[in-house]
């Protein structure tokens, strides 16, 4: 499946949470909400191991990626810049 990660349930509107989309089939697979500010920016790892997004609140998270099916299934790290 061809996955697109929006940052907006809607694509209207800045959010807290990033949408996970099958664009071929134009449904939702998954939504995370685990960022507590904006989403600003999503980086998918070239062989779809792995999903990076940072947030407005100071911390990058990395989830797992199933590669076959193209899930995102947890976040293995929250990593957070210090004050």
């Amino acid at each position: 499946p061809i996955i697109f990660l929006s940052c907006d349930e809607n694509e209207t509107r800045i959010s807290l949470s990033l949408v996970q989309w099958n664009v071929a089939k134009r449904e939702k697979i998954s939504i995370l909400d685990d960022p507590k500010g904006f989403v600003q920016g999503v980086a998918i790892h070239p062989w779809r191991k792995h999903v990076a997004a940072m947030s407005t609140d100071r911390s990058l998270r990395i989830y797992a990626m199933k590669a076959e099916s193209g899930t995102i299934s947890r976040c293995m790290y929250n990593i957070r810049k210090l004050k």
